[in-house]
């Protein structure tokens, strides 16, 4: 099976190695248990000839034009920055060979923010997907066709796939690992990376970022005092102190108003 890994201009490098790792590393297991290799990895790039870097040197290279997946994986790294508009933009001509091998039964994948480029080709139109935690709202808005889960790991549906950031692209791989290798070449995969295997939410790695009431002044008087002193603050009193309201009334509202 060729597995196809985009080199998008502006990937982030730490996504493209953990992606061509992983799929080398089922290959080694392979190997070791006398099995011919599962996977022929190639990076597809914009360029016609390129000299990649001295960590990737050993994996073939294939101009969009001259590629062909032969109904394998694409698999689409993150991007090194939040730029996505221009990340999209830079990245468009993949859009047409990526929807052509899609037609011929390609799975299509996404690792973190990867997702723009993915969502941008429209396949995720009515299906749900995920992102990078910090890039959910502009993926959603983006994208409004797109059922955007922020706190799952991985989503399928209908041979297209995405994985929220950093470990969770070792969840996605794992994923398609147990659907073309088997549950065992999974397990051993997530034992050498030392992933816990079936996460289905990233929600304990989320920020706290609430925000200030809006329909309520007093409200918001409040959670600016404790954003200003949480670290003095020792009781709900003293965050009252100097708001016009009883502590029961102020509570109630609270509730109310976040």
């Amino acid at each position: 099976m060729t597995v196809s890994v985009l080199y998008t201009r502006n990937h982030r490098l730490l996504s493209l190695v953990a992606i061509i790792d992983v799929f080398e590393t089922v290959n080694r297991f392979l190997a070791e248990d006398q099995l011919p290799p599962a996977f022929e990895i190639q990076l597809v790039g914009l360029q016609e000839d390129i000299t990649l870097p001295e960590n990737l040197e050993n994996i073939k290279y294939v101009s969009l034009s001259r590629a062909s997946s032969d109904g394998g994986i694409i698999v689409i790294p993150a991007f090194k920055d939040h730029e996505m508009e221009k990340n999209i933009r830079e990245n468009i001509a993949f859009i047409p060979w990526v929807l052509e091998n899609y037609r011929r039964e390609c799975k299509v994948t996404s690792c973190c923010t990867g997702s723009f480029l993915l969502g941008a080709t429209g396949l995720l139109n009515g299906k749900e997907a995920t992102t990078h935690m910090e890039a959910c709202d502009a993926f959603a808005q983006n994208f409004p066709d797109v059922n955007v889960i922020p706190h799952a790991i991985v989503t399928s549906n209908q041979n297209v796939y995405t994985s929220g950031g950093a470990t969770s692209t070792f969840h996605l791989l794992i994923h398609l690992i147990q659907e073309t290798c088997g549950r065992e070449y999974a397990l051993r995969l997530a034992k050498n990376f030392a992933i816990d295997m079936d996460r289905n939410s990233k929600l304990y790695f989320e920020k706290f970022t609430p925000e200030l009431a809006r329909e309520d002044e007093l409200v918001r008087q409040v959670q600016q005092v404790i954003n200003e002193r949480y670290r003095d603050l020792k009781n709900v009193e003293e965050a009252l102190e100097e708001i016009p309201s009883s502590r029961r009334n102020i509570v109630r509202r609270f509730k109310v108003a976040t």
